[in-house]
């Protein structure tokens, strides 16, 4: 990063082997704008931004959405998968929801899965795969079509409330919590 202080002095400030480790702390997490906390005063602006980055091949994932009556199976699946994946190319994300007012569909499950190559590594998923599902779009694409894929307007007009959490150890006592708190 490149940054003008008040002074008008420009500073590089590049990373761990900077001499002034205080700014370097105090911008990686200050966007462009560095201001004391205090009077937000501007410490500084940052001019320049350079990144190191790496080709992105195409990945393999989607969303899976699942009845509420899929609840056990699911879970399971879940269960099974944080505690035997060792892959570290995957990743899952299960949401919990009821939709209030709905007559046909009251509770769901969207699974996220990804895996971070355009083959699926054999296993990794078919859990997920076999359990009955509402809807799918699961398969090998760009990244930027993975992204844009999700539902970003899901919750438009909708008043809700939304926790994540991150786990290493799942267990069925979790999962079932998170479950009860989207009735």
């Amino acid at each position: 990063m490149e940054v003008v202080l008040p002074d008008g002095e420009i500073k590089t400030v590049v990373g761990s082997r900077l001499v002034d480790r205080d700014l370097f702390f105090a911008l990686r997490g200050g966007g462009n704008n560095f201001v004391s906390e205090i009077f937000f005063v501007p410490k500084g602006i940052v001019t320049k931004f350079t990144l190191k980055t790496y080709p992105q091949t195409e990945v393999w994932g989607g969303s899976i959405i699942y009845s509420g009556t899929e609840f056990a199976s699911v879970s399971a699946t879940v269960l099974n998968y944080t505690s035997n994946n060792k892959d570290i190319k995957t990743g899952i994300q299960c949401t919990f929801a009821t939709l209030q007012g709905q007559i046909v569909l009251k509770d769901i499950i969207m699974a996220n899965l990804f895996y971070d190559a355009p083959a699926l590594a054999p296993g990794i998923f078919d859990s997920f795969l076999l359990i009955p599902s509402i809807s799918s779009d699961i398969g090998a694409r760009s990244y930027l079509s993975l992204i844009q894929s999700a539902n970003t307007n899901l919750t438009a007009g909708v008043r809700g409330i939304y926790n994540t959490i991150s786990h290493t150890a799942v267990t069925m006592n979790l999962v079932e919590s998170m479950q009860n708190q989207s009735s």
